[in-house]
């Protein structure tokens, strides 16, 4: 692997200038587009001004018909219905709203199940099935899981319950027996969006069951559900699992934000005001940094109960409680996070031959299972390999890897299997369980078969393409706003200026953000800011290249353009 390189995305000329001339935008927003795979017109009205009404039909998912008919019988005869749910906030998200909507359409009987990141294996557990089973529960609907749990299922239907499946995950080797499978991976699945988090397949589920309810009359007795008012947690959800905001997903994430931003969900409204943002405006950074952390934060110690409670709270006193408690226990995962980076680095510094390494391995059996998924994440980043960060769960040791685009994380694990009790993930994480004496042997192979796969890997970034800031203009960055909510999938806008010289330079109070004032070639001059920089500063009267993304500053009603740079090239 080499240093990152920055190269330019691809576009489509002609599409691009047919877009722009047809919707009547700056030429430079048909490039964007072109750039994000919209070759159409129709194709950029609906990315532009998404509305619910192109959401793909609920039915084109394979055995949704199945499945609903038979929740639905299951509402009507008071049987008992059970939702099992995961531990991060796509699954938990997953389960309140499933519980609350059917609660909402009068179902007596309904449980749930989230399991404990600490003590409970990941995903639907033959423990949690058979504590089902005695309960009498006949039919278990899994959310944000169960792709996988053939086993599990099996049992689950020997022995009288219906399992209903909805989940994003890759399916297994052989296809759970369930009663219905809605999972979009599925072969045969006709429905047309493939990257939907949990939450958005139980949510297409809940669209699905309250279309057959009406069709079937249910609703000449008692009043229709609203589905609109759970995209807030839709879009908490989606968000969160990083799936990237295109199709389905914008959708989900462009109407839900705006539920989100006058949610009257009691836990929510709680959670918003102890976090400071209750007038703020909600994006898709104050989802990812500031709301999600707080409900990932008491799973990730131990406790998936406290969030659950507070998005189904009906209360906002208890919600400010809860919402208080969550805050703490962020302040807890922060400390633990902080801690164990420390440590890790220290570990890093002594490790003679670590910088030289393609990979990364740092191991202590004291490191909080619930927190090295995060630093993992940290030391990806910073030293530019991947990186597994690993420590104790109770006898054996569990491992959390990130990686880096090029090195498919998954498939690197999968050529040394034959080390793990159990393993999981995807391009980017993963997850492992191992016993601990086979570390040294985990650290060799892993060196070598990211060093065979990245031996001429380049750590490529992509900017959209060239334009000097004296091009900007506020009607262009109208048409560029249009663009949002951004995220994976759909990134934020990167351009590239070239020949601007360096007026003015210093560091913010703070120490660690990187103010310029840089004029373009025809005298402009734009003030600039590299948040969190490391790299070296320009002098001043030099001439720079940078990579930076335009945004409107207002201040005391006066707006400017500010250029947030994410790279300096010299």
């Amino acid at each position: 692997m080499t240093d990152k390189k920055w190269v330019r995305r691809n576009f489509d000329p002609d599409a691009s200038l047919r877009i722009s001339t047809e919707l009547n935008l700056p030429r430079e927003i048909g490039m964007l587009l072109s750039a994000r795979g919209i070759s159409t017109t129709e194709e950029a009205k609906i990315f532009l001004s998404p509305s619910l009404r192109d959401l793909p039909d609920p039915f084109l998912f394979r055995e949704m018909e199945k499945a609903v008919k038979r929740v639905a019988r299951a509402i009507v005869n008071e049987e008992k219905i059970a939702i099992h749910g995961d531990y991060d906030v796509d699954g938990i998200t997953s389960t309140a709203l499933l519980y609350l909507f059917l609660k909402e359409v009068g179902a007596r009987n309904v449980s749930y199940i989230l399991p404990n990141r600490i003590t409970d294996t990941y995903g639907l557990s033959m423990e949690a099935v058979k504590v089902l089973y005695e309960k009498g529960v006949t039919v278990l609907i899994t959310v944000d899981c169960g792709s996988s749990s053939y086993r599990e299922v099996e049992f689950a239907q020997s022995h009288g319950m219906d399992v209903i499946i909805t989940d994003h995950h890759q399916i297994g080797d052989r296809v759970p027996p369930a009663f219905a499978l809605l999972n979009p991976n599925r072969k045969g699945c006709s429905f047309p969006s493939r990257e939907l988090a949990g939450v958005g397949v139980a949510y297409y589920f809940v669209i699905g069951l309250r279309s057959y309810l009406r069709r079937t009359g249910f609703f000449r007795r008692r009043e229709e559900p609203n589905l609109k008012k759970y995209l807030d947690l839709v879009a908490l959800g989606t968000i969160a699992d990083i799936v990237p905001l295109t199709g389905a997903n914008r959708i989900f994430v462009k109407k839900g934000l705006e539920v989100l931003e006058d949610t009257k969900r009691p836990g929510l409204v709680a959670l918003k005001k102890v976090a400071g943002i209750e007038n703020s405006r909600i994006t898709p950074y104050t989802v990812g940094f500031i709301i999600a952390p707080r409900l990932n934060a008491s799973a990730r110690l131990g406790d998936t109960e406290l969030p659950f409670r507070l998005l189904i709270s009906e209360n906002l006193e208890e919600g400010i409680v809860i919402a208080r408690e969550l805050e703490k226990r962020n302040r807890e995962r922060q400390e633990l996070e902080r801690l164990i980076e420390k440590e890790a680095l220290e570990h890093y510094s002594s490790s003679g031959d670590a910088e030289g390494r393609k990979t990364l391995v740092l191991y202590n059996p004291e490191w909080h299972p619930g927190i090295i998924g995060l630093v993992a994440s940290r030391l990806a980043e910073r030293f530019r390999k991947p990186t597994f960060i690993l420590g104790n769960k109770g006898d054996v040791t569990v491992g959390s890897g990130r990686s880096l685009p090029g090195i498919h994380l998954f498939s690197v694990l999968k050529e040394m299997e034959d080390l793990f009790i159990s393993y999981g993930g995807h391009s980017m994480a993963a997850g492992l369980t191992i016993e601990e004496e086979k570390i040294p042997l985990l650290i060799e192979r892993i060196e070598e078969v990211v060093s065979r796969i990245g031996r001429d890997l380049e750590i490529v970034e992509t900017y959209d393409f060239d334009l000097q800031p004296s091009r900007l203009s506020m009607e262009l960055m109208e048409g560029i706003n249009l663009l949002q909510p951004y995220g994976e999938g759909n990134p934020e806008p990167l351009f590239r200026a070239r020949n601007l010289t360096v007026q003015k330079r210093y560091m913010t109070s703070t120490g660690n953000h990187l103010k310029l004032i840089l004029e373009d070639e025809d005298g402009k001059r734009f003030s600039a800011i590299a948040f969190r920089w490391k790299g070296d500063t320009p002098p001043e009267e030099s001439k720079v290249e940078i990579i930076y993304t335009p945004h409107i500053n207002t201040y005391n009603g006066f707006k400017e353009i500010e250029l947030h740079i994410a790279d300096i090239l010299r």
